[in-house]
């Protein structure tokens, strides 16, 4: 039986390959309290002015800025509505 036709030998290699590279640091928008949900979004909001990328990022950094602001959003839109 080759590595494809078995399900569990491709995820074990793809764990040993993945287990190598460095894991992002991760924040968790949803367990926020608002104050500091609104602190995230401002300075989010701030930074990419500052940077000139509030209306097109053209930098890596510019453009996890833009991700991290539209997940702001979501989550300030998520919790409107759930009132």
């Amino acid at each position: 039986m080759s590595t494809a036709d078995d399900p569990d030998a491709v995820l074990r290699d793809l764990e040993a390959s993945l287990g190598e590279l460095e894991q992002p640091d991760v924040l968790d928008l949803s367990k926020l309290p608002q104050h500091r949900l609104s602190e995230v979004f401002n300075d989010t909001r701030d930074e990419l002015n500052k940077r000139g990328e509030m209306m097109e990022a053209t930098t890596p950094q510019g453009r996890e800025l833009h991700s991290l602001r539209a997940a702001c959003l979501v989550e300030m839109a998520r919790r409107r509505s759930a009132g």
